[in-house]
């Protein structure tokens, strides 16, 4: 319990519940991973995970939670809490393994396949969303897409920062 209200854990970002008025503190937690991986540095990439493992305790809960988010939660609990077959072992390996190739993409210094694993991560979570949590994934939908325009605008604009600076 914190503050007399308890903390979810979420796999969504692996924080707080996903409340829409974080979404500008939530949004760029995967860009120091991507800076850090393009920069070959372990010890940022492990800082960067383990910043993005506590996030749930930097941000207040809010007053009065989106009930599309506590419907989300509680199927995001009932999945969590049920039996575990070797289809939700493995349905949950792809998180790990979605941030290696993350890793590896960026540590290869590959924007286009960086890219193309951020928008898949993001697809995969809304798919996720809407697949186990039924209707209450919307509320998922627009932080997700927003985060992910971010995190692609970001990325696009240090790239062209970056290769600009190259070519003088």
């Amino acid at each position: 319990m914190i503050g007399g209200t308890s903390r979810r854990f979420s796999l969504v970002g692996l924080g707080s519940p996903p409340q829409r008025t974080e979404l500008v503190h939530k949004a760029p937690l995967p860009l120091p991973f991507c800076y850090f991986a393009y920069r070959r540095s372990i010890n940022g990439i492990a800082l960067t995970l383990l910043a993005l493992a506590t996030s749930m305790f930097w941000f207040p809960e809010p007053e009065q939670p989106d009930p599309e988010v506590l419907e989300f939660l509680a199927a995001e609990k009932e999945y969590l809490t049920g039996d575990w077959t070797l289809a939700k072992v493995l349905m949950s390996l792809l998180v790990p393994a979605s941030l290696a190739a993350l890793a590896l993409a960026f540590w290869k210094r590959s924007l286009f396949f960086g890219l193309v694993v951020v928008n898949a991560i993001m697809l995969t979570k809304v798919a996720w969303s809407f697949y186990y949590a039924g209707d209450s994934g919307w509320a998922l939908l627009s932080p997700a897409l927003v985060g992910v325009v971010i995190c692609d605008a970001v990325i696009l604009y240090v790239a062209h920062r970056v290769r600009g600076k190259a070519r003088s």
